[in-house]
């Protein structure tokens, strides 16, 4: 009984990281093609929030058999978000380069261009 639950470990685990990345790539893939038929739009809106996701992920490599020889190799990810609010009170957030985070604070208000769930930029009213 273990013998045979171990073997299905290999035939099984596989799969499901399979058929994980398989959902992952129809996602992305079904987001860019909606995003590619949606128009640009240009409405007014105010910036209403502004917020930073961090990730951080970290290895720890043995290079050769000399004890010695370690590397510890650190990445991190940032993500920006900005969110608007459009003149008809709907919200909406969009992920966006790091630069143009720099530029928008809260309550500036001007024409936000966005395709989709794209951010394709915002001019502000002075």
């Amino acid at each position: 009984m273990f013998e045979f639950l171990f073997d299905s470990m290999f035939v099984v685990v596989p799969i499901f990281v399979l058929a994980i990345f398989v959902f992952v790539a129809y996602n992305l893939i079904s987001q860019k093609i909606k995003d590619d038929r949606s128009p640009i739009l240009k409405v007014e809106a105010t910036v209403v929030a502004k917020r930073i996701n961090t990730s951080t992920s970290s290895n720890f490599h043995h290079h050769g058999t000399n004890s010695m020889h370690h590397h510890h190799h650190t990445s991190t990810n940032t993500r920006h978000y900005v969110t608007f609010e459009l003149t008809n009170g709907e919200r909406k957030e969009f992920n966006v380069w790091g630069n143009e985070y720099g530029l928008l604070v809260e309550n500036d208000y001007g024409y936000l261009t966005y395709q989709g769930s794209r951010f394709k930029g915002f001019e502000i009213i002075s």
